[in-house]
């Protein structure tokens, strides 16, 4: 720099001031830069679901950790869809428990027709020809059996079925199949077959109404004189079948108006 300019007012207050002046601006820079940190930082607590304040603290520099109410809104995500995961699976877990015990349980209760005569079910039979309970049946115990070849607890009983056909090939107790909603008869036919089953298979639509059938399988049993004693529900075993055979054997073929006469003992002599 020149003497001369050294001693002109206007350049050394220029020179002397110019430091300072770069001072100020920086001082303003620091402080428009703190202000947009402080609302970066606001933004970011207002918004949670977003992370906006620790994008803008990113871009500052900082390390300013996301706010926390965030962190464990999102960790709940995985926990509650857990959860979620767990009912349905106790659920699924609850049916199929519930399913298998029915399916294993059969159940005697009671039935509209109990005590009068069973309707008659006529209709065409699966290997041709026609087929009715009446009046061929007559006489005989009938297990009149509503069962569907689709139905899983129907093709369990089929074993048990097929021996008390067997105990019974005599004639004294018959079992009469009625088709329930089971439009294809080639399902039957394989079930029939494959287990030995030689009993007749009717198609009477109008049969689950008059026996208030449900579902299958469901069983009932006629005595010899067309009268509904027992309604069975799920499915059957031979044991349970003689069983209850058994006992209403007993009660039909004692009639109610026998008594067994009282028997007196002997009178003692009298005393002289």
């Amino acid at each position: 720099m020149s003497p001369d300019s050294l001693s002109d007012p206007s350049a050394g207050s220029v020179g002397l001031d110019e430091p300072h002046s770069v001072e100020r601006a920086g001082a303003v820079d620091a402080e428009v830069e703190h202000s947009a940190g402080g609302a970066g930082g606001s933004g970011g607590a207002g918004e949670d679901d977003d992370g906006g304040g620790s994008g803008g603290d990113d871009e500052d520099g900082g390390s300013v950790p996301p706010p926390l109410s965030g962190r464990r809104r999102r960790s709940r995500i995985p926990l509650i869809s857990a959860v979620a995961v767990g009912c349905v699976t106790a659920l699924l877990v609850a049916v199929l428990a519930t399913s298998k015990s029915s399916s294993e349980s059969p159940t005697v209760v009671s039935t509209p027709l109990q005590g009068k005569l069973a309707p008659n079910i006529t209709g065409p039979l699966i290997n041709g020809g026609t087929g009715s309970l009446y009046p061929a049946d007559r006489g005989k115990w009938v297990l009149v059996n509503f069962f569907a070849s689709w139905c899983v607890p129907c093709q369990q009983e089929q074993d048990d079925l097929v021996k008390f056909q067997n105990t019974h090939a005599a004639g004294n107790a018959v079992i009469f199949g009625v088709r329930f909603d089971d439009p294809d008869i080639g399902p039957i036919e394989q079930m029939m077959g494959k287990s030995g089953a030689k009993w007749p298979i009717v198609d009477d639509p109008d049969a689950k109404i008059d026996y208030s059938v449900t579902g299958p399988p469901e069983s009932f049993l006629i005595s010899p004189g067309g009268i509904v004693l027992v309604h069975i529900v799920g499915p059957t075993t031979d044991a349970q079948l003689e069983s209850i055979l058994g006992e209403e054997e007993l009660v039909v073929s004692t009639p109610a108006s026998v008594t067994t006469p009282a028997t007196s003992s002997p009178s003692s002599p009298s005393s002289p």
